[in-house]
């Protein structure tokens, strides 16, 4: 679905271009608002209380970021979402309290924080995750909750991804994040292939890319995460192409021929895109005429 985002974009001005109505979606990379946040949650609630569910526990980041626009990577301390009916509650490591109240949108996100290790008992992430969960009925839980997370709940529980469905249905702001994110990645591969010639080394043609990412990212959306932002680019000279997935030819030098491997790939500010192309530099080689 990523990989589609800049060809969406492409097939969009052909078919306006042709003369069908189609309304192309705005570029931004505005930050998410309280009543988009709030709109989410409500359609998250509405999924659990059709499957039954008394609470629901958060654990993937994306779907954390979905939530509260707060991005995070999970090492040893766990970043638990708990949703309920009438609540929204976040368990964070006392530690990251600052982090999370710098990004976080939304007016009902409550945060509950818990002790580092080694924390005396009653303090612990577990000791405050059973809090805040109802007495009776039943838990949803993703199917990324870990297994030393789901063994602290003593209610029933079944694990449903109910959040990943609702985020496949794409709101304007999303889509209009999504078109902002494929427009830097058409750019900036444009920009990369303009910097192959003859005897240019990868590293030097793929060197630009990066800045560009986080210029933009500057200029743009100023408020930008670092956290749900990572983007590169990559060139493949045509004795790597055969082994795509092979990333250490970054001194390989590009000469004409080909067929070359052109790639821009990642997220920025938390929606990804992916662009690859196949291309020759200077002349097309008899041999590959067919295939291509």
């Amino acid at each position: 679905m990523q990989a589609s985002g800049a060809a969406f974009l492409r097939e969009g001005r052909s078919e306006r271009q042709k003369g069908y109505n189609v309304t192309m979606p705005s570029l931004t990379a505005h930050q998410v608002s309280s009543q988009e946040i709030a709109e989410r949650i409500k359609k998250v609630r509405e999924k659990m209380e059709k499957a039954g569910f008394s609470a629901y526990i958060s654990f993937d980041p994306d779907n954390v970021y979905y939530l509260t626009n707060f991005a995070n990577f999970v090492h040893e301390r766990p970043f638990v979402l708990v949703i309920t009916p009438s609540d929204l509650t976040f368990v964070i490591p006392r530690l990251e309290r600052a982090h999370v109240e710098r990004h976080k949108v939304g007016d009902e996100l409550k945060l509950v924080e818990y002790a580092e290790f080694p924390a005396m008992a009653g303090t612990r992430w577990s000791d405050r995750l059973k809090d805040m969960l109802p007495a009776q009925g039943m838990i949803g839980m993703e199917g990324a909750c870990p297994a030393y997370l789901s063994a602290q709940v003593s209610n029933p529980t079944q694990v449903l991804n109910v959040i990943d469905v609702v985020r496949e249905i794409k709101s304007p702001h999303e889509i209009s994040r999504i078109a902002w994110t494929c427009d830097v990645m058409t750019k900036a591969f444009g920009m990369m292939l303009g910097s192959v010639k003859n005897g240019t080394m990868v590293a030097q043609a793929i060197g630009g890319v990066t800045p560009y990412f986080y210029q933009r990212c500057l200029t743009e959306a100023s408020n930008y995460n670092v956290m749900s932002t990572h983007a590169a680019g990559l060139i493949q000279p045509p004795a790597y192409t055969d082994d795509p997935h092979n990333f250490s030819c970054l001194t390989a030098p590009c000469e004409p021929g080909g067929p070359f491997l052109g790639l821009i790939a990642g997220k920025i500010n938390g929606y990804g895109a992916e662009i690859e192309r196949t291309f020759f530099l200077e002349h097309v080689p008899e041999e590959a005429r067919k295939p291509f």
